[in-house]
C-alpha cells in the first residue's frame, strides 16, 4: 500500500513536470510570436497614421514617416505624394483588416517588412495598396509605398485588373 502511494505520487511529479514544460514551451512560443505581431502592429499603427496624413493631404505629417533615404529628394518625393499617393488616399474611411506581412529585402540590401493592405473607402469600397518598412535607428520608417496595386499570392484577394505579378519589384 506504501509502495502504491510512492508510486502514485512518482506519477503526478512526473506528470506535473510534463504538463508545466509544456505551458512554458507554450509561453516562450506565444512570446515569441507576440514579439513579432507586436513590431507589426506598431508598423500597422504607423500604416494608418500614414493613411490619416495622405487622406487629410498632410505632407509634412507623412514625410515625417518616411525613410531618411529621401533626404535631398524631398520635392519628388512632395510631388509623387499630391500626383499619386493623396489622391488614393482622399476618400479613406479606415485600414482593411484583410492584410499579409511578408519579409522583405530591398535594392540597398537592407531588410524589413511589406504589408499589403487595403483601405476602406468612405463608400465601402477595398482598394489595395502595399507599404515596406525598415528600421532606422531603432524605429520602422516607410521605406516604399504602391497605392491602387494588387499583388496575387500576397494581398488576401484581388479583384479586377489592379492585379500585378508577385515577384515585381517596387
Amino acid at each position: 500500500m506504501k509502495n502504491n502511494l510512492i508510486m502514485n505520487k512518482k506519477i503526478c511529479v512526473f506528470l506535473t513536470c510534463v504538463l508545466m514544460t509544456g505551458f512554458v514551451a507554450a509561453e516562450n512560443s506565444f512570446g515569441r510570436y507576440a514579439g513579432i505581431i507586436g513590431g507589426a502592429s506598431g508598423e500597422a499603427k504607423i500604416i494608418k497614421e500614414f493613411s490619416e496624413y495622405a487622406a487629410a493631404g498632410d505632407i509634412d505629417g507623412a514625410m515625417q514617416l518616411m525613410t531618411s533615404a529621401i533626404r535631398g529628394n524631398e520635392a519628388l518625393v512632395e510631388s509623387d505624394f499630391t500626383n499619386r499617393v493623396f489622391p488614393f488616399f482622399r476618400d479613406y474611411s479606415e485600414i482593411h483588416n484583410a492584410k499579409t506581412i511578408g519579409s522583405s529585402i530591398f535594392p540597398d540590401r537592407s531588410r524589413g517588412t511589406t504589408h499589403y493592405v487595403y483601405i476602406v473607402t468612405s463608400s465601402g469600397e477595398k482598394k489595395p495598396f502595399l507599404v515596406s518598412f525598415r528600421k532606422e535607428q531603432g524605429r520602422p520608417v516607410i521605406l516604399g509605398l504602391d497605392v491602387d496595386k494588387c499583388v496575387s499570392g500576397r494581398h488576401p484577394s484581388c479583384d479586377g485588373d489592379t492585379e500585378v505579378e508577385a515577384d515585381q519589384e517596387y
